[in-house]
C-alpha cells in the first residue's frame, strides 16, 4: 500500500482541508498560481474544481456549504455550449481540460436543478467534441492529446459512477486501443503543454485504465504497454527527493507526483477519490455490440439536422452508440459515401430512426438511406424502422400500418426512452 496509515497522515489531511477553507475567495471559488496571468488572482475553474473534489471526498458535513458555493461558482461560469474556459463564461472558446475538471467536481457536489442541467450540458459538449478514436484534441485538426483526454474521461467516469449517467463502453475501448499506438518508445505519452515524455500524462493513462477495469489483476503478468509505462515512471522518479517532475530530469512538482501516486494506488485497490467503471464487464450487457454495428442509425434531411443531433446526443447519454454523420467526420472523410451509408442503414445498425418530413421524401441522400433501411426491414421479422414525423407526410414504400411518433406530441426524453426500450427488446 502507499502508507495511508503513516503517522501524521490524519493531521496532514486536517491541515490541508483547513488551508482550503482559509483560501476560498468571497465569490465561492478558489485561485491557482498557474493562471495568475489570466485571472490576476481571481477564482479559476481548475482550482475551484480540485478544491471541491478534495472537500467532497473527505465528506466532512461542515464543508458541504463550501462545496455548494464552489458548485454555484462553476455553474455561473459555464459557457453557452456547455464547456468551461479558464475562469469566465465569456471566454472565446471552451477548454477540454477545464470542462473535464468541472464535470468531475459537479459529479461530487450536492445536486440542484441548475447544476444537474450544467452537468448534462457539459457531458453533451464532451461527447460532441470527442473524436472517433475515443479521445480529444487541444484544437480542431490537431492530434489526439493524452492529458486532455484523461481529464475528459475522468469527468465522464465520475458522472457515470457517481450520478448514474449512462456511457458507451465503446468510447473507452477505442481509447484503450489507440493509446497504445500513441505511446512513445520510452513508455510515456506527451502532454498538451509541450512535454514529449510527460510523467503526468503517463500517470493519468495508467489510472484511467485501472479505473475502467482494463488492467489484469496479476502485477507480474501485465501487458507490454503497461510494463513500459511503469518502467518509465520508475526511472523518472527523483530518488533523492522522492517525487516526480513534469518529465525525466526535471525537479519534482506536487501536481505531477499526485498523478503518479493516484495511478499506483489505482493499480492496487483504488483511491477513494477515483470512482471506477468495469467497462469490460459492461460490454457483456444488453448494449453489447460488435465494433462495426451501431445501436441506432438516424436518417434525416438537412432542415431537421438540429433535431436529429439533439436526439443523437440524448441516445448517447442513455448509453447507446449512434450513427450520426457529424459524429463520424473522421471516418467519412474520403470514404465512398454511397457504399458507407448503404452498409450502415442496411446492415450496420440495430434500429433505424427516420425523421420524416417533406424534404426527407424529396432529397437524394435520405432516399438512399431510406431504401437501404427498407431493404433490411423486408428481410427481417423484427422491428427495424422507427419513424418520427415532424411534418404530416407518408414515407414511400413504408406500409401505412407502421406506427409513427409525432415530434410535436413527444419530447426528446420520452422518444429516447422509448427507443432504448425497443433496443433492449431486440436482445432479450
Amino acid at each position: 500500500m502507499l502508507g495511508l496509515s503513516a503517522a501524521g497522515i490524519n493531521e496532514g489531511v486536517d491541515e490541508g482541508l483547513q488551508w482550503l477553507r482559509d483560501n476560498v475567495n468571497p465569490d465561492g471559488g478558489w485561485f491557482s498560481e498557474a493562471y495568475r496571468n489570466v485571472t490576476h488572482g481571481a477564482s479559476d475553474v481548475s482550482a475551484t474544481a480540485y478544491a471541491m473534489r478534495a472537500l467532497a471526498s473527505c465528506g466532512i458535513p461542515d464543508d458541504e456549504k463550501l462545496v455548494q458555493s464552489g458548485r454555484d461558482w462553476l455553474v455561473a461560469r459555464q459557457r453557452t455550449d456547455g464547456s468551461w474556459g479558464i475562469a469566465e463564461r465569456n471566454e472565446r472558446r471552451g477548454h477540454i481540460g477545464q470542462t473535464g475538471f468541472a464535470v468531475s467536481a459537479l459529479s461530487r457536489a450536492p445536486t440542484d436543478h441548475r447544476s444537474a442541467e450544467a452537468l448534462q450540458s457539459a457531458l453533451y459538449y464532451l461527447y460532441e467534441t470527442q473524436r472517433l478514436v475515443g479521445g480529444w484534441e487541444l484544437a480542431p485538426g490537431q492530434e489526439l492529446e493524452p492529458t486532455l483526454t484523461a481529464y475528459a474521461l475522468r469527468g465522464i467516469i465520475d458522472a457515470s459512477a457517481l450520478r448514474g449517467h449512462r456511457t458507451q463502453p465503446k468510447i473507452f475501448l477505442r481509447w484503450m486501443q489507440n493509446l497504445q499506438q500513441m505511446q512513445r518508445r520510452s513508455g510515456s505519452w506527451s502532454d498538451w503543454f509541450g512535454n514529449a515524455e510527460s510523467v503526468e500524462a503517463t500517470g493519468y493513462t495508467i489510472e484511467l485504465a485501472a479505473s475502467l477495469g482494463l488492467l489484469g489483476k496479476d502485477p507480474l503478468n501485465q501487458d507490454l504497454w503497461l510494463r513500459r509505462a511503469l518502467d518509465f515512471l520508475a526511472t523518472s522518479q527523483d530518488t533523492a527527493a522522492g517525487g516526480w517532475g513534469v518529465s525525466p530530469g526535471k525537479a519534482p512538482a506536487v501536481w505531477v507526483t499526485h498523478s503518479v501516486l493516484i495511478a499506483l494506488s489505482a493499480m492496487l485497490e483504488g483511491p477513494a477519490d477515483a470512482p471506477r467503471l468495469n467497462v469490460l464487464a459492461n460490454t457483456a450487457g444488453p448494449l453489447d455490440q460488435t465494433v462495426d454495428q451501431y445501436d441506432f442509425a438516424i436518417s434525416f434531411a438537412s432542415p431537421q439536422r438540429d433535431y436529429a443531433r439533439a436526439l443523437a446526443l440524448k441516445l448517447q447519454q442513455f448509453g447507446a452508440s449512434v450513427f450520426f454523420d457529424s459524429f463520424e467526420a473522421e471516418s467519412l472523410w474520403g470514404a465512398n459515401l454511397i457504399d458507407r451509408f448503404t452498409e450502415v442503414y442496411r446492415e450496420g445498425s440495430r434500429l433505424c430512426i427516420m425523421i420524416v418530413s417533406q424534404e426527407y421524401i424529396r432529397r437524394a441522400w435520405p432516399r438512399l438511406e431510406r431504401q437501404s433501411a427498407q431493404s433490411r426491414a423486408m428481410e427481417s421479422d423484427k422491428e427495424f424502422i422507427l419513424p418520427i414525423r415532424v411534418e404530416q407526410v407518408d414515407v414511400p414504400g413504408l406500409i401505412r400500418t407502421v406506427g409513427y411518433l409525432d415530434a410535436d406530441q413527444h419530447d426528446l426524453d420520452s422518444i429516447a426512452t422509448m427507443a432504448m426500450s425497443k433496443l433492449r427488446g431486440l436482445v432479450r
